[in-house]
């Protein structure tokens, strides 16, 4: 395949946040073996062509925006010149404390995903309701989003309306 792939460029940069460097030590966000393995391989030097070589360049876009997603990983470039070393103080660079959403507007993405994932997951969905559930505030919903997301997508039934449902969910967290 000679065509680049218009999900990321080749020559882009990630590096990891304090978040990301967190999870990697708590495993909290529960992520896939993919997605930890790609987080471990973004080291703030290797480009996305680099990255893609090691991972595949079929998924790697797609992983690349459910850390994105979640607030582990972010571009060189959106970084504002920070360093892409680690930081041993993580403590200095602690993430805000967890956004509360207005309940009613918690409750309707929560019905939103529930409602497609029990559509288009089958026995999955109940996995999936589960992680909805216990989000609680804007952070661990982003987390239990970009798990819902990416089961739509991989479902046989739900990949065709994933993105679109994915831009109703995000409408909703910014406050339409």
């Amino acid at each position: 395949m000679t065509a680049r792939s218009p999900a990321f460029e080749a020559s882009t940069v990630h590096r990891k946040t304090a978040a990301g460097r967190a999870e990697l030590a708590s495993r909290n966000a529960d992520l896939s073996p993919r997605q930890r393995q790609l987080l471990v391989l973004v080291d703030g030097r290797r480009s996305d062509g680099e990255l893609a070589a090691l991972i595949g360049r079929e998924t790697l876009a797609e992983l690349l925006a459910t850390l994105r997603a979640l607030g582990l990983v972010v571009s060189a470039d959106q970084a504002n010149g920070a360093s892409t070393e680690p930081v041993l103080n993580a403590s200095a660079m602690a993430e805000p404390a967890p956004v509360a959403l207005p309940g009613e507007r918690l409750e309707a993405i929560r019905a939103l995903m529930k409602d497609s994932a029990r559509r288009h997951l089958g026995l999955l969905a109940q996995e999936v309701h589960l992680v909805i559930e216990q989000a609680s505030c804007a952070h661990t919903l982003r987390a239990a989003i970009a798990r819902w997301h990416l089961a739509l997508r991989d479902s046989r039934n739900g990949h065709a309306e994933a993105d679109a449902l994915l831009g109703s969910v995000r409408a909703l967290l910014e406050g339409g």
